[in-house]
């Protein structure tokens, strides 16, 4: 549901221009007090005089601005109101937004009283960024700009936001130093960067639990082409088809390694893409030849010493082939019989999407939807050609078509995430892919855990699900809306 244009009482405060004065409000009222005062003994008077028997007097009150509304006329500003999915147009104190101006009503403004003074750092400039990626992350969210600069906004705890402070933004900031950046990934309290020059960046929360609030380069790692991390796991790929990782810890709870400098994934190479599933030791790789392989990752210590090798039980998946891209929750299986945990999306260069594992809500959107039934096998989702990009969720199947439409199956569990407005017979899920309604000329999409992120062709974001711009309550919105870029 679109949040709807509210009231807001002038008790709330209002946004002034620069150098704008309102009187305080207790003044204001004593002032009245006084003059009414005065009023009601000159009517006492006059009743005297003339000799009537009702001596009472009256007080006559502006309706429109009582006693609690003045008490409070210059306070914190309200929350920024949303009208239709638009938001209001903000004018930002620090890069904070105050709410739009509502009626002032019957404020009296005089400066010869005394005031409390509005006084604003910059004006409100709508920014014409140009989007060209987004990644979302725990309650945050990273988007890259055309010119090559970052864009943050939602929790900052612990520095994620790149802004150097730890304050939390309803709208995005810019991320402090960085250009020339290519690509982008955020994670649970964390961010990483690629620039054009192969090296990566990173800030939130490091290893050991340090907090960084600036980006840093990762030290002895370059000639990197694509990035992801799950979980303060970082991973990168190389131009030589290596894979590399470091952070997190690895190995059971009593037998725990930190790695913490980029280590190269032993057994690994010739890799295109790759996808880290749910369980952050498997890693699902697409070779150059197309071929899918699935990996087991594990870091071991050489002689009980500080050196740390990551090795990988690696195997092929039978029955796919002509790979472009995956997206996946759970690595492939490596025997027909095994067990699943999760599931896997895996597109063709034909633009046809084949899909292995569970199938309990219809994510694998082969038409069947049970509980029981596991495809060990690879099966072909349902309606769907020309695709250009896919994501797995932990529920809901998400694919991208060339001409911009998205399209969504599996489990809805929070409104909005298949995009249908109908209640499709009852149930909350489908088991084959539906178009989603309220986005068109979509290029990417983005997901993490219940927050979507998506790019339209002219360069706007767009978000849904968990409301980053209003992250601390946890808000869930069931229709995509535009996320606005201010000024710096």
């Amino acid at each position: 549901m679109i949040p709807k244009l509210v009231d807001i009482p002038f008790s709330k405060g209002l946004p002034f221009e620069k150098g704008q004065k309102i009187l305080g409000g207790n003044k204001m009222i004593k002032f009245t007090k006084k003059i009414m005062g005065i009023t009601a003994l000159l009517l006492i008077i006059c009743l005297v005089l003339t000799a009537c028997s009702d001596n009472s007097s009256s007080v006559v009150n502006n309706p429109n601005f009582t006693d609690s509304q003045a008490e409070n006329s210059v306070g914190e500003p309200a929350s920024p109101v949303l009208d239709d999915g638009e938001p209001a147009s903000p004018i930002p104190d620090d890069g904070e937004p105050v709410s739009p101006m509502p009626d002032a009503g019957d404020a009296i403004f005089d400066e010869s009283d005394e005031v409390d003074t509005i006084s604003l750092e910059e004006d409100a400039v709508l920014n014409p960024v140009k989007i060209i990626a987004v990644s979302s992350g725990f309650l945050f969210s990273l988007s890259l700009a055309k010119d090559g600069t970052i864009w943050a906004w939602g929790d900052n705890g612990t520095g994620q936001l790149g802004d150097g402070s730890k304050r939390d933004r309803q709208y995005p900031q810019r991320v402090k130093y960085l250009i020339d950046v290519i690509a982008i990934s955020a994670d649970y309290y964390a961010s990483l960067a690629l620039k054009s020059d192969g090296t990566v960046w990173a800030w939130g929360t490091g290893n050991a639990g340090a907090q960084i609030t600036i980006p840093e380069q990762v030290n002895d790692l370059t000639d990197v082409v694509a990035i992801s991390q799950r979980e303060n796991r970082n991973y990168a790929l190389k131009s030589d088809g290596t894979l590399w990782t470091w952070g997190g810890m690895w190995g059971s709870l009593h037998n725990q390694i930190r790695v913490d400098n980029p280590t190269q994934i032993e057994g690994l190479s010739d890799i295109a893409t790759f996808s880290i599933s749910n369980f952050n030791d498997c890693i699902t790789v697409v070779k150059s030849d197309g071929t899918v392989w699935g990996c087991k990752v594990e870091a071991q210590k050489i002689n009980n010493d500080s050196t740390v090798t990551i090795i990988s039980d690696s195997f092929q998946v039978v029955g796919l082939t002509d790979i472009v891209v995956v997206s996946s929750t759970v690595i492939p299986p490596k025997v027909i019989s095994q067990s699943f945990e999760g599931y896997g999306l895996a597109l063709k260069s034909d633009g046809t999407i084949w899909a292995w594992g569970k199938n309990e809500y219809g994510q694998l959107g082969n038409g069947e939807c049970n509980p029981e039934n596991e495809f060990a096998e690879p099966v072909q989702v349902m309606n769907l050609t020309n695709v250009i990009a896919v994501l797995a969720t932990d529920e809901t199947s998400y694919a991208l078509k060339s001409d911009g439409t998205l399209w969504a199956w599996g489990y809805e569990r929070d409104a909005g995430k298949l995009g249908n407005d109908t209640d499709m017979n009852g149930e909350n899920y489908s088991s084959v892919p539906i178009q989603f309604k309220h986005l068109t000329d979509v290029v990417a999409i983005s997901h993490y855990h219940n927050s979507y992120l998506a790019i339209k062709k002219d360069g706007t974001v767009w978000e849904w699900g968990r409301y980053n711009y209003d992250y601390d309550r946890g808000n869930f919105i069931n229709i995509p809306m535009q996320v606005v870029f201010y000024g710096e």
